[in-house]
């Protein structure tokens, strides 16, 4: 007779780094700079969708502080941020609402304020004003 051991590991994780080279140049007549700019696929903030939603992950759903992010940021990746990093990507989060995706599931789900309905799951919900609201999604 014979029996299983598994072993489960989490596979090595290493930062992957982009760098994007764009020319300066300085006018030989007239000494006016010229620079390249960032083609528009290349995000502006210096990092990637993946750092931006592990952060607002971390801080947001799993309601850890600033520091404990940047201190969890160093130890599992290596990656050294500072705590108003932490905040600038988390706005950077809070601006996505205005994405296609959301619109199309605003488009498809009916949503009322709360007080309508005596039942269903309550949400908090920033709106693309930046306000913090209370909604209560039918869905």
């Amino acid at each position: 007779m014979t029996y299983r051991h598994q072993i489960v590991e989490i596979p090595p994780i290493a930062l992957e780094i982009v760098e994007q080279r764009l020319y300066q140049r300085v006018c030989d007549n007239c000494g006016e700079k010229t620079r390249a700019i960032l083609p528009p696929e290349v995000e502006t903030s210096g990092y990637g969708e993946r750092v931006v939603a592990m952060v607002s992950l971390m801080s947001g759903m799993y309601r850890h502080s600033h520091r404990m992010v940047v201190s969890a940021m160093w130890d599992y990746f290596s990656l050294k941020i500072g705590l108003g990093t932490v905040n600038r990507l988390r706005i950077t989060v809070l601006g996505a609402p205005k994405t296609r995706i959301y619109q199309d599931f605003r488009t498809e789900r009916s949503i009322t304020p709360i007080g309508t309905r005596s039942f269903g799951a309550t949400k908090k919900v920033i709106s693309t004003l930046g306000e913090s609201s209370r909604w209560d999604f039918k869905l």
